[in-house]
C-alpha cells in the first residue's frame, strides 16, 4: 500500500506508541472468561492516510490493557487526525 501512495499513521504522527498489534489468543479459562492475552508480538493491524488531502496525523495509540489483550487477539488502534 505505501507503494501506491499510502501513509502509516504510526509513522507519521506527531506522538506514536511504536508497539505491535496481534498476538496470540487469550486463554478461555473454566469460568467461560477469555484472560491471559500477551504483549503483542507482530503487526497486523494499520491506519493509512491517502493522497494529498489537508490531513494531518496528531497522535497514534496502541490500547494494550489487559482488558483489551483479554477481549481479542488484535489490540484496539486510536488516531487523532486534524482534517
Amino acid at each position: 500500500m505505501i507503494q501506491k501512495g499510502f501513509a502509516d499513521v504510526r509513522f507519521h504522527a506527531e506522538e506514536t506508541t511504536f508497539t505491535f498489534t496481534h498476538h496470540d489468543y487469550p486463554i478461555l479459562n473454566e469460568a467461560g472468561i477469555y484472560e491471559k492475552g500477551a504483549l503483542p508480538v507482530r503487526n497486523l493491524d494499520y491506519i493509512f492516510t491517502f493522497g494529498n488531502y489537508p490531513v494531518k496525523p496528531k497522535k497514534f495509540d496502541v490500547i494494550t490493557t489487559q482488558k483489551a489483550l483479554d477481549s481479542s487477539d488484535h489490540c484496539p488502534l486510536i488516531a487523532k487526525i486534524d482534517f
